[in-house]
């Protein structure tokens, strides 16, 4: 009887109807946990390479800032220490009382960018006192010299590299003018140059305004000039006085 009610075809059929459902039903379960469980692990990787992303990011920005740094730094100290050179000697040549230079040097260390700003400053205003003039010259994104709406950072890109090219045109102006000049150096063999220290041709109303303001500022400085040597007078080394003679 036990035999004839388990394995009768009635119980058969339900036993493999139920088989084929919980079969199925743990098919679709474990394809589904598959599912979960590749989105989880998905989210956690997503999430750690975005991580991972970030930081090499960082990482470079930091790597290319310090580097960035460095080369502005090398380039800083290179352009104000031939910019020193330079604008003493164009003191000399515009007559800058000594009173002005001293004030200016101990302000204005070439520090920082600021410093290297209010230096090609400086340069700019001796190059307009000297009669200096440049061809406009026009930005990398097609702006010119005289635009005003430039960027911050493109403006003082551009301004930059404008004065570093003056400055090495100015230096060609000097060499070439004084190929012809072979004496020995001292602190006054100054040959004109520049526009601002020759005689025109033609006498015009702004070449007497220029001679007036140069010869005030030549009288200012032979007597601040007179005022030194009267305090250097105590000095007893001559070698020391004639160093700091010829500073002047």
């Amino acid at each position: 009887i036990f035999l004839l009610l388990n394995f009768s075809p009635p119980r058969r059929i339900q036993c493999w109807v139920r088989g084929v459902r919980v079969r199925d039903y743990v098919t679709k379960l474990r394809k589904a946990t598959i599912i979960v469980q590749s989105c989880v692990r998905g989210r956690r990787i997503r999430f750690a390479y975005r991580q991972l992303e970030a930081t090499i990011a960082r990482l470079q920005s930091m790597v290319r800032g310090f580097m960035t740094r460095k080369l502005l730094q090398r380039l800083r100290v290179a352009r104000v220490t031939k910019y020193r050179t330079h604008m003493f000697d164009l003191w000399k040549r515009t007559f800058t009382p000594l009173t002005y230079r001293t004030k200016f040097w101990q302000i204005i260390d070439g520090s920082g960018f600021l410093h290297l700003t209010l230096i090609e400053n400086e340069l700019e205003r001796l190059w307009t006192d000297l009669a200096i003039e440049f061809p406009p010259e026009k930005f990398t994104n097609g702006s010119k010299e005289s635009d005003s709406h430039l960027s911050f950072a493109t403006g003082f890109k551009e301004v930059t590299n404008i004065t570093y090219r003056r400055y090495i045109q100015v230096e060609l102006m000097k060499k070439n003018a004084t190929l012809g000049h072979v004496t020995e150096k001292t602190s006054l063999d100054i040959f004109p140059v520049f526009p601002g220290e020759m005689i025109p041709k033609k006498m015009t109303e702004e070449y007497k305004i220029r001679k007036g303001k140069r010869k005030d500022a030549a009288d200012q400085l032979a007597g601040e000039r007179s005022q030194v040597y009267e305090k250097l007078a105590g000095y007893t080394d001559k070698k020391k006085i004639q160093s700091i003679y010829a500073s002047f």
